[in-house]
């Protein structure tokens, strides 16, 4: 059957599904020992994406083709068919090939293959932080497992260092062991937030050193897999001190070499709750609607997708969503190649190391939960004493005034676990709690006086709320 026959067939078969769409066919693009056939579609007058994606494995099914697929480029969506398998999915060829080998990526990570079964890689050094998210058992952690395979597999622990915080699973512990790790794989709470700390002690230390000494540290690659698990887990001090961490690594972890790499199954902000503005790249697989493709990608689409591995990615440079099937490897070869990493050379004298937490008490280093980060200390000390004047502060308020964006909501929570603002009533703004200085911690005392706001002008900012009223 011809190309133009076949476009016709395929609006037949859309049709009997009461899908109108036109099919023009547009050539092929070869692929290996096969080609693709490439149909541009147009969606006709009442018929949506949803209609076409809801019936495409029927018809895949019906015309008996290995790859029946949609894709898009800017505004114009093209159909993508052939009766012949694209290729296994496999990981390791990719890292064996010379492509990999001489590619000049310094972090290069193996998504997997494009469309067309090309092998498709990103440079996490580039992105520098990225989101996995999706339904459960739709491989997230198969990912994770290839993103950590691919960073170590040409680059030695003298330029990559992993830190892997895997609570409450064990996907991850095939990487126990491996050189690259600067602390053994957390497995609890209490020490994923002194781990966390850590790193952005580091990451402090590295900011004031040259760019030249940064250059010559390895790059740190801190892996969470069910971010929100962790987070629902631990007490308002521990969270507090872990959130606080989580943004400053994504804020200003790149001046460092410092990536953040987190997968969750809803990463809804409810559920992430960390400010996850700066990370810039994500990836999808099938999700359980719309709403949280959205909030994993910034749009619908990942609810359509088939198949375990497969995925939308969106970064920076791909701002439309490009699918991929995502590589995989079986166990044995994973054990195998992790095998060949441990085996070889590696120079230890600049490997990032996190001493092992000596006491089990989280109060030893959790006592505040200050920002470590001197510039937020001081915007918070601020915001404190402007709060301590007003009547009534929301999220909204206090977005506009210091111009945090989605920040404002987590400190509104810390000014509430501080006692300095009310518990949340509905949607309604907060009351401004302390009525005179007695009513502020000594902690917050102390905290305001080291960013220069005495008690008398702690005072004074009291008694201007106080005579408004």
């Amino acid at each position: 059957m011809n190309i133009k026959k076949l476009a016709e067939l395929l609006e037949y078969e859309f049709e009997c599904h009461k899908v109108f769409v036109k099919v023009n066919p547009c050539g092929t693009i070869p692929s290996g020992n096969s080609e693709f056939i490439v149909f541009k579609i147009r969606l006709k007058s009442g018929t949506k994406v949803k209609h076409v994606n809801g019936c495409m494995e029927d018809i895949k099914a019906c015309l008996q083709c290995s790859v029946f697929e949609l894709w898009q480029i800017e505004e114009q969506r093209y159909l993508l068919m052939s009766l012949y398998p694209n290729g296994d999915n496999s990981l390791m060829p990719i890292l064996e090939s010379q492509a990999f080998r001489e590619t000049e990526m310094q972090i290069p990570v193996v998504l997997g293959y494009d469309i067309v079964h090309k092998p498709f890689l990103a440079d996490l050094a580039e992105l520098p932080h990225i989101l996995y998210g999706g339904a459960t058992g739709m491989g997230k952690s198969v990912a994770l497992k290839n993103l950590i395979l691919s960073a170590i597999w040409k680059n030695p622990s003298q330029n990559v260092n992993i830190v892997i915080l895997d609570i409450g699973a064990n996907d991850l512990d095939i990487f126990e062991g491996i050189q690259h790790l600067s602390h053994p794989i957390v497995k609890d709470e209490i020490t994923g937030v002194y781990v966390a700390g850590e790193i952005v002690k580091e990451m402090e230390r590295r900011i004031k050193l040259t760019s030249n000494e940064r250059d010559e540290l390895p790059a740190i690659i801190l892996v969470i897999d069910e971010i929100a698990s962790l987070l629902s887990n631990i007490d308002k001090k521990l969270f507090q001190k872990f959130s606080n961490a989580m943004a400053n690594l994504l804020r200003r972890g790149r001046h460092a070499k410092i990536h953040v790499v987190i997968g969750t199954q809803d990463p809804t902000k409810e559920n992430l709750k960390i400010a996850s503005d700066n990370i810039t790249a994500s990836v999808a697989f099938r999700c359980h609607n719309h709403y949280s493709s959205q909030a994993i990608i910034g749009q619908s689409g990942a609810e359509n997708l088939q198949g375990k591995g497969s995925m939308l990615y969106v970064s920076a440079d791909c701002p439309a969503p490009v699918r991929i099937q995502g590589a995989y490897a079986e166990t044995e070869e994973l054990e195998s190649a992790i095998s060949r990493v441990k085996d070889s050379k590696h120079d230890m004298s600049n490997k990032f190391v996190i001493p092992e937490m000596q006491s089990d008490n989280p109060c030893d280093f959790a006592v505040t939960d200050v920002i470590l980060d001197d510039t937020l200390n001081k915007e918070f000390a601020e915001i404190i004493m402007w709060t301590l004047s007003q009547q009534t502060v929301s999220a909204n308020k206090l977005s506009n005034k210091f111009h945090i964006g989605n920040r404002s909501k987590d400190i509104i929570c810390r000014l509430c676990n501080k006692n300095i603002v009310s518990e949340q009533n509905s949607k309604q703004a907060r009351n401004v709690i302390p009525n005179c200085i007695d009513d502020i911690s000594d902690e917050i005392l102390e905290f305001l006086s080291k960013y220069g706001y005495s008690g008398e002008t702690v005072s004074e900012a009291i008694s201007k709320r106080i005579q408004q009223k």
